[in-house]
């Protein structure tokens, strides 16, 4: 017979695991996008442009690759993560036009 608790218990922790990995995901770009403020007001503009285009290639892209994968074993969180990734990637794209047009 089985043990419906063990089976609750192990979706709920995958569940969970899903919706941390997404949550420092999310984190890392937020201290990213800081960074690239900073370099943005302090005018180093190469160093601004990348940085930008590492949090947009190796942080965000897979990120919303991995939304668009998994994120639904955590749902509903993964609505609002794909929005921020989403944000985050204007914010990188615009970021990397500002530098390319200030150099």
């Amino acid at each position: 017979m089985v043990k419906w608790t063990l089976v609750l218990d192990t979706i709920q922790d995958t569940r969970g695991s899903v919706g941390m990995f997404m949550f420092i995901l999310e984190e890392s770009c937020q201290t990213m996008g800081m960074a690239c403020y900073l370099l943005q007001k302090t005018g180093k503009w190469a160093e601004l442009k990348s940085m930008a285009e590492y949090m947009l290639t190796e942080l965000i892209e897979p990120a919303l690759e991995f939304v668009s994968i998994y994120g639904h074993i955590a749902y509903p969180w993964n609505l609002a993560y794909q929005t921020f990734f989403e944000s985050a990637k204007k914010t990188a794209q615009t970021y990397i036009q500002i530098a390319s047009e200030r150099m």
